[in-house]
């Protein structure tokens, strides 16, 4: 998995993997900038990392090695991207199951994508529910940033971050802004733009597009 959103609708796959091979280890394999969340995933045995700064050539053979150590039993490519695709061929796994990305239809949900692979392998999945898992130290950062803001006032709070790894993956700071109103008056909640020196252009023009105050 190479992106936060990658991780977070891969896990009710991985929850299914987890409870329908309940006696075996399962491994994932991770760009090393997520290791802090996928840590905490409690369906996974073990985490291998690959890092996308090294050299790629040198990365994906150190990785492979990794890989064909374990003598996995089965491999699973929810990803579909080359690089997946090839580790998986290279990882020595006894069987091996992928798809490539454009091979569904282009409406189908991520999740429905995953669902539909691991049924081939008998693999009957129907929990969509999205889980998040963070560790303690960020769980103490997020409170301290609270604290500091004075936002532990007992309301819901929403948080957006509107950026994205690639511009083709960013949506317009007008619909960021309709999204953030319609939560914030529907739930009652307070709601937190957050980003980084990048997005800081794209935050202002999402709280400049708001009807209400972030």
């Amino acid at each position: 998995m190479t992106s936060l959103g990658d991780i977070i609708l891969t896990l009710p796959a991985i929850r299914a993997i987890r409870q329908h091979f309940s006696l075996h280890r399962v491994t994932m394999l991770t760009s090393l900038e997520y290791i802090d969340l996928v840590s905490e995933i409690p369906y996974l045995d073990e985490i291998i990392t690959f890092d996308r700064r090294g050299e790629e050539l040198t990365e994906t053979i150190r990785v492979a090695r990794r890989l064909r150590k374990r003598k996995f039993d089965l491999v699973i490519d929810l990803h579909g991207k080359f690089r997946t695709r090839l580790l998986s061929r290279l990882s020595g796994g006894r069987q091996r199951i992928g798809s490539r990305r454009d091979a569904y239809p282009p409406n189908t949900h991520t999740i429905d994508d995953h669902f539909q692979l691991l049924s081939t392998i008998g693999i009957q999945a129907n929990d969509r529910s999205l889980e998040f898992y963070v560790t303690t130290a960020n769980q103490c950062f997020a409170h301290e940033l609270l604290s500091e803001k004075l936002l532990l006032d007992g309301q819901l709070k929403i948080g957006i971050f509107p950026g994205a790894a690639w511009d083709y993956k960013c949506w317009p700071a007008d619909r960021f802004a309709e999204v953030a109103d319609r939560m914030g008056k529907q739930y009652n909640a307070a709601i937190l733009l957050f980003g980084g020196p990048a997005e800081a252009k794209l935050v202002n023009q999402v709280r400049d597009s708001m009807q209400t105050d972030p």
